[in-house]
């Protein structure tokens, strides 16, 4: 099951656009994911390949029938390593997956 982001609620709660009518129900988690993520060679300018960030991960805590509220279930903690600073791209809002599809 895919959808979108569709509002930033606060730093813990998002509205997602698939509700009861895709088949949501209260409890399901799913994974929010910055998606195609381009990794290219800082010297060549070569683009080097993509991949799928996993940002969080939330669970659905109120279903409406085209969207559901979803809150974070987990705790996001920042390591400070000893690394020069990198800049990054801007990522455009997340899409998520449901997290059931890799647990197996």
């Amino acid at each position: 099951m895919e959808g979108n982001v569709s509002e930033i609620i606060n730093q813990y709660s998002i509205a997602i656009n698939i509700g009861k009518d895709k088949g949501v129900s209260k409890g399901m988690k799913f994974h929010v994911l910055a998606p195609n993520i381009v990794i290219d060679d800082p010297q060549t300018g070569e683009k080097l390949g993509e991949f799928d960030y996993i940002k969080a991960t939330v669970e659905v805590k109120t279903v409406y029938e085209k969207f559901s509220i979803a809150e974070s279930c987990e705790t996001i903690t920042t390591l400070a390593l000893p690394f020069p600073t990198f800049t990054s791209k801007k990522i455009n809002k997340s899409i998520y997956k449901q997290t059931s599809s890799y647990l197996n």
